[in-house]
């Protein structure tokens, strides 16, 4: 996640269009899950 942030903070226009859409589409619910998995723990 750290690894993102840097590449989106300091890509600036390089970043292909492409990368953000793929994680929000595709990542960001296996995250919430894997989120909610390790809140939910006892």
């Amino acid at each position: 996640m750290a690894g993102i942030r840097d590449i989106l903070a300091h890509g600036y226009f390089s970043i292909d269009d492409d990368v953000p859409w793929d994680i929000i589409i595709n990542r960001l619910t296996p995250l919430k899950q894997a989120c909610m998995e390790l809140k939910n723990r006892n």
